[in-house]
């Protein structure tokens, strides 16, 4: 999980979740909030660090590549750059189907949605670790429009 770290992320429902989980697993917890009952509960729990702190914005490809998983355990949202930098950098999802999440990630195969309940967010994580559905290919966007310039220039030599 990364991002501000506010009550309306569900930091409780994380923490309330990731007890559920039968696998193996590390979770990070990163960015900057206030200290919360929440951020204690998640601290005390195995194998989760909490790293709040303010995150410079040329450590979030790290921060991505690091995650197998990105979790958006939210209450509320609008929407979530953290899972579309996510999806982008070839990572999974798991979102509470709440707000506008819903349209972010419905239909994206990397994304899961789920109710914004502990079960269901620990079903999620379960189900892709278990089986993983397929990621996108990465595509180097500067090559894309390359091979469009490319095509529009070939096209309108043959017209």
């Amino acid at each position: 999980m990364f991002g501000r770290l506010l009550p309306y992320k569900g930091l409780g429902l994380l923490a309330e979740t990731l007890p559920h989980i039968r696998r193996d697993f590390e979770c990070r917890v990163v960015g900057q909030g206030p200290e919360s009952p929440e951020l204690g509960r998640l601290a005390a729990l195995a194998h989760v660090r909490v790293e709040n702190r303010w995150v410079a914005e040329d450590e979030l490809p790290r921060l991505t590549a690091w995650a197998d998983i990105v979790v958006l355990p939210y209450r509320e949202a609008s929407q979530s750059g953290v899972g579309a930098m996510a999806i982008a950098s070839g990572r999974y999802v798991v979102a509470t189907r709440v707000g506008g999440l819903v349209e972010q990630f419905s239909g994206d195969t990397q994304a899961i949605l789920c109710e914004p309940e502990p079960v269901a967010i620990a079903t999620a994580l379960e189900n892709i670790l278990e089986a993983p559905p397929p990621v996108r290919p990465q595509v180097d966007s500067g090559q894309e429009w390359e091979n469009l310039a490319r095509d529009i220039l070939a096209s309108r030599e043959m017209s």
